[in-house]
């Protein structure tokens, strides 16, 4: 894409380029943030569920 392409598309166009088409990225079972390479993996009940933290590991099973 040349710059001039670039600025030819509104603002909205430009920042949502390649956005849709990203991965889908895993979440933490507990609190949703995006895992990181870093995770805990915990199976609960039978599920094998991937945490941020040890906490959240925690705090998802107490809930239960």
């Amino acid at each position: 894409m040349s710059t001039y392409d670039y600025e030819d598309k509104n603002s909205d166009e430009a920042f949502m380029e390649g956005f849709e088409d990203e991965m889908e990225v895993d979440e933490c079972a507990e609190c949703g943030s995006a895992l990181r390479e870093e995770t805990f993996q915990k199976t609960i009940d039978g599920d094998s569920l991937s945490f941020c933290t040890t906490d959240c590991a925690k705090d998802y099973k107490d809930t239960i």
